[in-house]
């Protein structure tokens, strides 16, 4: 499905989704396979998620600039 959706949008669209693979496989490592989360990995998807969350405005703020 991803490859599909990687077909009919922009990537930098389903970019963000991508990173969230981060999230899911430590999530899905601590509750099937009992590995603990080291702090690394933490660190390391707060800084994808935060800046993910924080340049998809900025990012449509300057598309929307250039279009006037």
């Amino acid at each position: 499905m991803l490859l599909r959706a990687y077909q009919k949008q922009e990537a930098k669209l389903l970019a963000p989704i991508g990173y969230l693979w981060i999230l899911f496989s430590g999530l899905t490592g601590w509750l099937f396979f009992a590995e603990v989360p080291t702090l690394s990995l933490c660190i390391g998807a707060g800084v994808v998620v935060l800046t993910t969350i924080l340049v998809t405005p900025i990012e449509r703020w300057f598309e929307s600039r250039r279009a006037l």
